[in-house]
């Protein structure tokens, strides 16, 4: 608000209507008066390479230039190498689709599951925003922990990488949320 900005919602839950129940989606009032994007904008479907198409022209109507595409890498189902693969894959589908159609420009970046341990993971800054050194993080639900700030800590001073949480307003009733 202090910005004059606008919040560009990224979250593949809350594009849906009437997907309200565990979405955090912002009400009105919680919107102070300032644009969201991409909120409420699909009936509930699965989401595609010509779904994607479609919000990429929306975002281009809206005059949004470039977006992160924010995966989710959570490797308690499947290996890393897996995710990643996956992940790749359709986003290179993605690419090839869209290159010659003055769409906004898509990065690839990850959603990455809060794990303990997961400041030793070798190939954590691969997971990172579209190359830079910043790095979301999906915390778990409930109490913010001194040991989950400890990770957080341990990847922000150890390993250089600068955490944000994602989906922060779900988390705005959390006992030790004020720690983060």
């Amino acid at each position: 608000k202090k910005l004059n900005g606008e919040i560009i919602s990224g979250d593949s839950v809350q594009v849906y209507r009437r997907m309200d129940i565990g979405s955090a989606k912002v009400n009105e009032e919680e919107k102070e008066g300032i644009i969201h994007h991409l909120i409420d904008i699909k009936e509930i479907e699965v989401l595609n390479i010509s779904d994607s198409i479609k919000i990429l022209k929306m975002m281009k109507s809206q005059g949004i230039k470039a977006v992160i595409a924010t995966p989710h890498f959570d490797p308690a189902n499947e290996s890393k190498e897996q995710i990643k693969k996956r992940i790749q894959t359709v986003y290179g589908e993605l690419l090839d689709q869209i290159k010659e159609r003055n769409l906004p420009e898509v990065f690839l970046g990850y959603e990455v599951m809060f794990r303990y341990g997961m400041s030793d993971m070798q190939d954590l800054d691969s997971l990172t925003l579209a190359g830079t050194n910043k790095i979301l993080i999906e915390l778990p639900y409930g109490i913010i922990t001194n040991r989950i700030i400890a990770e957080l800590e341990e990847i922000a001073f150890t390993r250089k990488l600068s955490p944000i949480i994602a989906h922060l307003e779900r988390y705005k009733h959390c006992e030790g949320i004020e720690k983060i």
